[in-house]
């Protein structure tokens, strides 16, 4: 993964301790403590190369408030991206995705296949596929947002 520039590195660095303890801290509890522990580097990692993006965009380097707002913005999507290669299984209860009609076709596919990986034997990787094959950029990563609505849910037997 790319990194930032040397003064947005510097930048997101002395932020991350304080995000990383509100990942292990706050009320959301996407996993439990050891799993959250654990997925600490990847997040860390994919954040970084968010950073390193909204580097290039705005052409100059962030300050700190502006790397933190990638992190508040992006939490969702990089836990997600975090366990890509984890195989989940949705528990059953109803599922509501907010999105545009396609893409909401594609993530409540993405959500049906998750519900029927028994034994858990498909990566997430794998059962997203119909997200990644959407025609737009813009609509692969707003499906993949979309499964926020049920990813927090899933159940990976990690205890």
């Amino acid at each position: 993964a790319a990194l930032p520039g040397a003064v947005s590195l510097r930048h997101a660095l002395l932020a991350l301790p304080s995000l990383q303890f509100n990942e292990l801290f706050d009320g959301r509890r996407r996993a439990s403590i050891g799993v959250r522990c654990r997925l600490l580097p990847a997040l860390a990692t994919a954040w970084l190369a968010l950073v390193a993006q909204a580097e290039a965009v705005a052409s100059r380097p962030l300050s700190i408030q502006e790397v933190t707002g990638v992190w508040v913005e992006a939490i969702g999507l990089l836990w997600i991206l975090a366990r890509w290669h984890h195989r989940p299984l949705l528990p059953a209860g109803p599922v509501a995705v907010d999105a545009v009609a396609g893409v909401r076709d594609a993530v409540m596919t993405v959500a049906r296949r998750c519900a029927a990986n028994g034994r858990r034997q498909a990566r997430f990787a794998e059962l997203a596929q119909p997200l990644l094959v959407l025609p737009r950029p813009a609509d692969r990563v707003a499906a993949l947002r979309a499964t926020e609505a049920f990813a927090n849910r899933f159940d990976y037997g990690e205890r």
